[in-house]
């Protein structure tokens, strides 16, 4: 709101009013609608996490005056007390003057000009111009500075991610990029609206508390337009690609259904999004604005983003003005005002990405500061400590052209699925649960490899049961569903039964029935669409009393429907090498028992010596143990060597002499 006294303002509303303006140039001069100021029109523009801008023109008698380029402030004063003669003012502004021209026949100069936001939206940026790394706070001081205005930084460094750094320049090679259209995007960033009142330049909130509130007596007409619920979804955006990113008020949408403002190809934020979106939510949620139109009696205190009650029948409803038209001729006063509510928009959620994860399925990614593109089609997640994701990617520069396809993760969930990977002193699966190691059997199998089996691994069990248990994210409080599905492949003659179950935390969601009287070739077996509402998935795997079934590719996945068996995210195994985050084994396939293990907690190698399996060396900091020791030709340790004698008349070793540690 511009300032205005409490006099002016009740002068400003009486039935009768004597009112005078004024143009009032830079050496104090006055050009007023006493003598020359024949008419004057001011027009005021702007929207949310936009910059406003004001355009001015009058009407001068005469056609002497030369005012191009001069800087103007527009002044109406009412008369407060007609007694004394006492009138109070309000300043509506300084302007540029940009354009005159004459009408000989009317002998009157027209004259244009506008606020000081037009001298940023005229000056392109180049690079250079800004210093970087900046916050945005350090942003705007540099703008201010490099175009004359005030800038309260205290103010400022009030409002969501004042403080957030541009480690870089990110318009440097974006033509036609104006000091304006950077202020846009600060005021994107920061939930505002930019105004230049005469030479200072303020960040107003997108929510404030009302300021005033305009009763019929103010006006002269009045119009509502349906208004939507209060705003309750922000999504970050880059178009036309709709690559967004989207935080909600679930309880809001719940209750009032889905309000959505989008912002979009906000450079600023583009690469960080999922760090400032909840910021700029926080600003935004629960807007709302009655849209209106009214004609005023004219009391041109406003300015865009202020917040007015205005009444309704026996009610006042709340709104922001978003356009101001003032005209003044003579006697005729005319005061326009305007609110627009935020632009409503929809976006496909099943495209975009939360806060806590984000799913892409297209993605254009345009770096214009290297001269890349980069167009992806994605799905990442994460479980646990670890990030699933599986992309294609296509490269594009100046200078070359590359396409990627990867899959990382998002695969096998079920860790040791082909039973590679034993501790060798229990003789346990390692991650598997079991109930008693004598009844379970691990071997490579060529008929379950012909019968569709990928890892050729025959797990079998008799009386026996087998469980994993792996984290999973819940759908509890989930915005996304996050299926899982499970799949195996079964050898089962017609004797026997057992049963394959999914344990959601302690509760038995699913179960597949390995039923008495029905035999199983490798046949497949899938359990899909598992919607946990816990963090974790168990595995449990079951043979009946009397009962012996075979298992091959133990597969858990990510996904609504089942898929082919992989291994777990970070494992490598054969039947000669494992590897997983314990580390590594090599095994022997010849010399049962005998490996040689590289883990955090050792490089050791181990043999089987009778029946039991003994660690024959390790290497302990700075000294290797071992239990026997073969050496060929000789033993070198400084000063001396010892050297074998295989030939002549005496064998036996040679003690030389070794000072110099040669070799």
């Amino acid at each position: 709101m511009l300032i205005a006294s409490e006099n002016f303002k009740q002068a400003i509303k009486q039935p009768t009013r004597e009112i005078r303006t004024a143009l009032v140039l830079a050496n104090n001069t006055k050009i007023t609608s006493n003598d020359e100021l024949a008419s004057f029109s001011i027009e005021r523009t702007g929207a949310p996490f936009l910059s406003s801008m004001s355009g001015f023109s009058a009407v001068i008698l005469g056609v002497s005056k030369n005012l191009i380029n001069q800087v103007v402030q527009v002044e109406i004063e009412v008369k407060t007390n007609f007694q004394n003669n006492t009138f109070e003012k309000i300043n509506l502004g300084s302007f540029r003057i940009s354009e005159s021209s004459v009408n000989l026949e009317k002998n009157t100069t027209t004259i244009k000009g506008f606020d000081f936001i037009a001298g940023l939206s005229t000056q392109e940026y180049s690079a250079g111009s800004l210093t970087f790394p900046a916050s945005l706070a350090d942003l705007v001081a540099q703008v201010a500075n490099k175009f004359n205005l005030e800038f309260k930084r205290a103010d400022f460094e009030r409002l969501p991610n004042a403080n957030f750094t541009i480690s870089k320049d990110l318009w440097e090679k974006i033509n036609k990029t104006t000091f304006r259209s950077i202020l846009d995007e600060v005021c994107g960033a920061t939930a505002t609206t930019a105004i230049v009142r005469n030479s200072a330049l303020r960040f107003e909130p997108i929510k404030r508390a009302k300021i005033d509130r305009i009763t019929y007596s103010e006006l002269k007409s009045l119009k509502f337009k349906p208004k939507n619920v209060p705003i309750n979804t922000l999504t970050l955006a880059r178009t036309p690609q709709e690559d967004n990113i989207f935080v909600k008020d679930n309880e809001k949408v719940a209750q009032q259904g889905e309000s959505e403002f989008k912002l979009a190809n906000n450079e600023i934020l583009d690469k960080n999004r999922t760090e400032v979106i909840s910021p700029i939510f926080e600003a935004v949620k629960g807007y709302e604005a009655q849209p209106f139109e009214a004609e005023t009696i004219g009391l041109f205190w406003f300015e865009i983003g202020d917040r007015v009650e205005i009444q309704n029948g026996d009610n006042f409803t709340e709104s922001v003005i978003s356009g101001i038209k003032i005209d003044i001729s003579g006697s005729s006063i005319k005061e326009s005002l305007v609110g627009k509510e935020l632009e409503k928009t929809k976006t496909d959620y099943k495209r975009a990405g939360g806060i806590a994860r984000t799913i892409f399925n297209t993605e254009i990614v345009v770096d214009k500061q290297k001269q890349e593109n980069a167009s992806v089609i994605s799905q990442k997640e994460k479980l646990e400590s670890e990030t699933f994701e599986k992309f294609s990617r296509l490269d594009q520069t100046l200078a070359d052209f590359n396409y990627t396809i990867s899959k990382t993760g998002g695969l096998n969930l079920l860790k040791n699925s082909a039973f590679y990977s034993f501790d060798e002193k229990t003789n346990s699966p390692n991650f598997w649960n079991i109930r008693t190691i004598q009844n379970l059997t691990i071997e490579n199998s060529a008929e379950a490899r012909s019968k569709g089996a990928i890892s050729g691994r025959k797990i079998t069990i008799q009386n026996n049961t087998l469980t994993q248990t792996v984290v999973v994210a819940s759908n509890f409080t989930s915005e996304k569903q996050n299926f899982y599905s499970f799949s195996c492949r079964i050898k089962k003659p017609v004797i026997g039964s057992g049963k394959i179950e999914i344990l959601d935390g302690e509760t038995v969601a699913r179960t597949f029935e390995i039923t008495e009287g029905t035999s199983f070739d490798w046949a497949e077996v899938k359990i899909e669409g598992i919607l946990p509402q816990n963090n974790a998935l168990s595995v449990r795997i079951t043979a009946n009393v009397n009962s012996t079934i075979a298992f091959a590719d133990l597969n858990l996945v990510n996904n609504k429907t089942a898929s082919v068996w992989t291994q777990a995210q970070g494992e490598i195994s054969n039947a000669n090498l494992h590897i997983d985050e314990h580390g590594l084994i090599i095994k022997s396939s010849i010399n049962e028992g005998d490996y040689t293990a590289i883990t955090p907690l050792e490089f050791s190698g181990y043999s089987k010596i009778g029946h039991n399996i003994q660690r024959v060396f390790t290497v302990n900091k700075d000294t290797t143990e071992v239990k026997k020791f073969k050496a060929e030709d000789e033993i070198d340790m400084s000063p001396i060597k010892i050297v074998a004698i295989k030939d002549g008349e005496k064998t036996g070793w040679a003690f030389v002499a070794n000072s110099k540690g040669e070799r």
